[in-house]
């Protein structure tokens, strides 16, 4: 009974000195594991172009009559499996898109036919390695023959997501303490070119519950003045929740939700829209890769 009893005292003082201590996140790619994510999220969309007819009508030769209402919804899931580290810390990867679909709705319910970007490159992986002090390096693309434009476009696309899979440690973290990102984001604009903006997430320990940490989340945009001689209007809003295991290394789930308003302006075309979107990322680690 006394060994128990000790047992128990070691156990539950080595909680409480972690939290005390404080604890240290490391959402980067890991060595020697297969992660699944699956990422499901649904948008709502308002958009309405007025004062440029030649640009209205081409897209309504497209299908596309303003005021435009859409919702929509995608599910995407991944698998990343990394390798052993080498000597100078060199990390093998595969990234594979397992599954894609995505359906979009009109303002009565009606299904809009619109494809699912993604299809093509279901089965596809992308190899390279990665070392978060050198950088990135793609060896090539595997599961599916690719023309050259697509090619470059996947690789263009993954290239963009180093940030995330090479982010330095962040600790140590208390109840209260709090760590921010900052992303590139692009929003399509109907008959302009996407408008970029910077995406901070401000990640603000709650509590910590056994292996877990538990944070909420705020989302501030900040618009890149891509858009020469247009005026922009916008406010935005976004918060969420973020569940990360400390033993694993292991993002396990966040859950975002944003609001967008926003009113462009450019010579006779006006742009105005209003967006909600949500989005829920889960991982996991898996035993065998698909």
């Amino acid at each position: 009974m006394i060994r128990w009893v000790f047992l128990f005292c070691v156990l539950a003082w080595g909680q409480f000195a972690r939290a005390d201590d404080g604890i240290n996140l490391d959402l980067g790619i890991q060595p020697g594991r297969v992660v699944k994510s699956t990422i499901d999220s649904a948008v709502e969309m308002a958009v309405d172009l007025k004062g440029d007819d030649k640009i209205i009508e081409m897209n309504r030769q497209r299908g596309i009559n303003f005021p435009l209402n859409i919702s929509s919804h995608s599910k995407k899931i991944f698998t990343l499996k990394t390798g052993k580290a080498d000597d100078n810390g060199t990390i093998p990867f595969v990234q594979k898109l397992l599954d894609s679909s995505s359906g979009s709705r009109d303002k009565d319910g009606k299904q809009i036919s619109m494809p699912d970007p993604m299809k093509d490159f279901i089965g596809l992986g992308v190899n390279g390695a990665l070392n978060r002090k050198f950088g990135m390096r793609l060896a090539g693309i595997t599961g599916k023959m690719l023309p050259p434009d697509q090619e470059q476009a996947v690789k263009a696309a993954f290239s963009s997501q180093l940030p995330a899979f090479s982010e330095a440690p962040v600790g140590p973290l208390k109840i209260g303490d709090s760590f921010e990102k900052h992303s590139p984001f692009a929003l399509p604009m109907a008959g302009q070119q996407p408008m970029q903006f910077t995406l901070t997430t401000k990640y603000a320990l709650k509590r910590i519950q056994g292996k877990m940490a538990y944070f909420d989340v705020a989302l501030t945009f900040n618009k890149v003045d891509s858009m020469i001689g247009a005026k922009v209007d916008m406010t935005s809003s976004g918060s969420g929740t973020m569940e990360y295991n400390l033993d694993t290394k292991l993002q396990e789930k966040l859950s975002l939700a944003f609001e967008m308003d926003l009113k462009a302006q450019e010579g006779k075309a006006t742009v105005s829209s209003k967006m909600k979107s949500t989005t829920t990322t889960l991982q996991e680690i898996s035993g065998e890769e698909p």
